[in-house]
């Protein structure tokens, strides 16, 4: 899904869904992402 999207750019990406609290399903469709990458993420927090 996202295969032209740098490491980087999904990162970013993650991180500003995280601080924007955007909704969790796109949420975890980053985070899935990064996964299949290797990359690590920080996970959602419910705080």
């Amino acid at each position: 899904m996202f295969k032209q999207l740098s490491n980087y750019a999904l990162e970013e990406a993650h991180k500003n869904a995280l601080r924007l609290k955007l909704d969790q399903d796109f949420i975890k469709i980053l985070q899935k992402e990064m996964e299949n990458r290797g990359l690590t993420c920080q996970k959602t927090s419910n705080n």
